[in-house]
C-alpha cells in the first residue's frame, strides 16, 4: 500500500465478514504500513469486526488500519466492533500519518492495552474528527481514551476534535487517555 490511492464511491457493509486490517504493526517481525491516501468521500463504511486476541510480537495492532502512514480522510466508520490485546482503534491501531475528517459512530472498542476510538497511538496529526463509540481498556495502569489512547510525541497535534460515549478503563480522557506532546 505504498503511495497508493484509494477512493471510496459508495457505502460499504462489513457485517458477516471477519476484519483483517490494511497492514501490519509488530514490534517484532516488521510493521507494513498503509502510506498512501484512503479517501472515503465522505463515504462510510460499517459492520467491522474484528475479534482476535494477539501476542504483542505477532500483530500489535486492531482497527480498519493497523498502522497509518499515509493520509485517511472523510471517511465514517459506523456501527463496528473491534476487540483485540494491543493497540486497538476503529479507525488506526497507530498513527504516523495525517487523520482529517474521520468520524466513528455507534462502535465499541475493547482492548487490554491501549483504546481509542480513532486511533490507539497517535505520533502525528488527527483534525477534524469525532467519535461516539464504547471505549473499555481492561488493564491497569494502561491509556485509554475517546478519541486517542495516548499521544506519544512532542509533534503530535489534535485539532477540532470531539468525542462522546462511553470510556472504562484506568487511565482515561475523553480526547486522549495519555499525552506526552
Amino acid at each position: 500500500f505504498s503511495y497508493k490511492s484509494v477512493k471510496l464511491t459508495a457505502d460499504l457493509d462489513m457485517s458477516g465478514y471477519l476484519w483483517t486490517p490494511i497492514g501490519v504493526l509488530s514490534y517484532n517481525n516488521g510493521s507494513k504500513a498503509f502510506s498512501g491516501i484512503f479517501d472515503g468521500q465522505g463515504h462510510s463504511i460499517s459492520g467491522l469486526f474484528e475479534n482476535e486476541l494477539t501476542t504483542e510480537a505477532e500483530n500489535a495492532g486492531a482497527g480498519l488500519f493497523a498502522l497509518n502512514e499515509g493520509t485517511i480522510q472523510s471517511l465514517t466508520v459506523k456501527n463496528s466492533l473491534i476487540a483485540s490485546d494491543y493497540n486497538v482503534a476503529i479507525a488506526a491501531a497507530m498513527n504516523m500519518g495525517t487523520m482529517d475528517d474521520v468520524l466513528v459512530k455507534n462502535s465499541s472498542v475493547f482492548a487490554e492495552y491501549y483504546a481509542g476510538g480513532i486511533t490507539a497511538v497517535n505520533y502525528t496529526t488527527v483534525k477534524n474528527c469525532g467519535v461516539d463509540a464504547k471505549i473499555v481498556d481492561s488493564y491497569a495502569d494502561e491509556a485509554c481514551g475517546g478519541m486517542i489512547a495516548s499521544t506519544n510525541n512532542d509533534g503530535a497535534t489534535i485539532q477540532n476534535c470531539w468525542s462522546l460515549g462511553s470510556i472504562k478503563g484506568d487511565c482515561i480522557g475523553g480526547i486522549t487517555g495519555e499525552n506526552a506532546g
